[in-house]
């Protein structure tokens, strides 16, 4: 059964002014907008940022793609089955079916199945913008039930994890969802977008900046997924991770997942970990619109 992220959405005040700061900021393009949602892609093919209006930033649900109607019933079946709640959906833009599972945390998982792929030409490839969405990272109090539902009730698999940190992955990329501990609350702490190599990455930071656009942490070298990353506020309160040279796991019988626990500088293998006020970032999950 194959499944991989689709799309992050989130709630903003202004759905124009985000819109226009992550375009400027990753090069996104507008691919549908109503006065009360907008869906954003690195191609034209799909969305993979969804934006709804609300009074103050939030995360509203992660997209999780998968292949078929059947394959969407079964992961919904297991999912519920592994103590999530059912929440069925009416198919949106670029979705032809698609359903909704809350977790722990108050996390909505939409699966669906998309309406078009994502083709990855060779212009695509090379011309130095954001590839595409790669993972997104909680912060939760319910830290270790998230990842007994990822595990139990998604099909994912354990890449590594760290004093109170957990990466896991659906697909061969190292880390499709993570999680760290939060004293009281769930938060969406960032989303995370690949970039083609260390080059584009050093222009994407010299693009930003050149506008005043600075970065909050980064670049750094991860230790979990080695990527290199940085990371750039966003315009509601969570941060926005773009990186390259992510480990790809395509044979999980000889993967071992790590414990970095014992690894102070797991984080940042290159030294400097992230300020108090990066620690900080994130928005509230909340209740997902997507639920009819």
């Amino acid at each position: 059964m194959a499944m991989h992220i689709g799309h992050v959405a989130l709630r903003v005040p202004d759905i124009d002014a985000y819109a226009a700061h992550i375009t400027a900021v990753l090069g996104l393009e507008v691919l549908e907008q109503s006065d009360d949602a907008a869906y954003l892609g690195t191609t034209t093919a799909r969305h993979e940022l969804q934006l709804l209006r609300g009074d103050a930033g939030a995360c509203d649900h992660v997209g999780l793609m998968v292949d078929s109607v059947e394959e969407l019933e079964a992961v919904a079946e297991r999912a519920v089955a592994a103590g999530g709640t059912r929440q069925d959906d009416e198919p949106e833009f670029g979705c032809e079916a698609s359903t909704t599972i809350v977790g722990p945390g108050g996390v909505a998982h939409q699966l669906y199945v998309p309406s078009a792929r994502a083709l990855r030409t060779l212009n695509h490839q090379l011309n130095g913008s954001i590839r595409r969405l790669g993972h997104v990272t909680f912060l939760s109090s319910e830290a270790a039930a998230l990842v007994a539902f990822w595990r139990d009730g998604l099909g994912f698999r354990l890449s590594d994890e760290a004093t109170g940190f957990t990466w896991m992955r659906c697909d061969v990329y190292h880390h499709t969802l993570a999680v760290g501990p939060h004293p009281a609350a769930t938060v969406l702490h960032h989303h995370a977008w690949e970039i083609q190599d260390v080059s584009e990455l050093t222009a994407y930071c010299d693009r930003n900046g050149a506008a005043g656009r600075h970065q909050m942490w980064g670049p750094v070298r991860h230790g979990p997924g080695f990527n290199i990353a940085t990371y750039m506020p966003d315009a509601v309160g969570s941060l926005v991770e773009v990186y390259t040279d992510l480990l790809m796991i395509e044979d999980d019988e000889n993967y071992v997942p790590t414990d970095w626990s014992d690894q102070p500088l797991a984080l940042n293998l290159w030294g400097t970990m992230p300020s108090p006020e990066a620690f900080a970032a994130g928005v509230p999950v909340v209740p997902a619109r997507v639920a009819a």
